[in-house]
């Protein structure tokens, strides 16, 4: 269960902060 957890939490922080560097580096472009 904790293995599960942990692999849950580290995939859903980094997808939020890829769509914000997406947008980012979309803008500047």
């Amino acid at each position: 269960m904790r293995r599960r957890a942990a692999a849950s939490g580290r995939r859903q922080r980094p997808a939020r902060e890829r769509p914000s560097i997406a947008i980012v580096n979309s803008d500047r472009r």
